[in-house]
């Protein structure tokens, strides 16, 4: 016999339906610039003997989300540590299907980002991006 964990049927409906309703408060948000993740890969280099992460700017995934800036004084509230002392940061909120990791940069139109940390505990991706200056 067949039991359900009607617990587990709530819970997933319920994060069933913030996954749809952050589908659509972010398609009404949406950028009109194309937001571009670029994967960083390990590359090793013979004359230091050890791997670096590189990147390619000609090799990027597009998306969509919503940027939202965030100020100094809201960064010590964040779970992650040692951030306070970080001028200022972004929060993305993106839908995508894309596999996001730490190691990735993320670009809108004109600034490059770096990834801090990935959230996708209720049915979108929260990101935090840092600024940076990528020659």
């Amino acid at each position: 016999m067949l039991y359900r964990n009607y617990k587990m049927i709530h819970k997933n409906n319920v994060r069933s339906r913030l996954a749809g309703s952050a589908s659509r408060i972010i398609s009404y948000f949406k950028n009109e610039e194309t937001l571009k993740l670029y994967k960083g890969t390990y590359a090793y280099l013979e004359d230091l003997s050890d791997y670096q992460l590189t990147y390619d700017k000609d090799k990027f995934q597009e998306f969509t989300g919503v940027f939202f800036s965030i100020e100094s004084d809201e960064l010590t509230n964040l779970y992650d540590s040692n951030l306070y002392d970080i001028k200022s940061l972004h929060k993305l909120y993106t839908t995508s299907n894309l596999e996001f990791e730490l190691k990735d940069r993320i670009s809108d139109s004109n600034m490059f980002y770096e990834i801090v940390s990935i959230d996708s505990s209720i049915g979108y991706l929260t990101i935090i991006l840092k600024v940076i200056e990528w020659k």
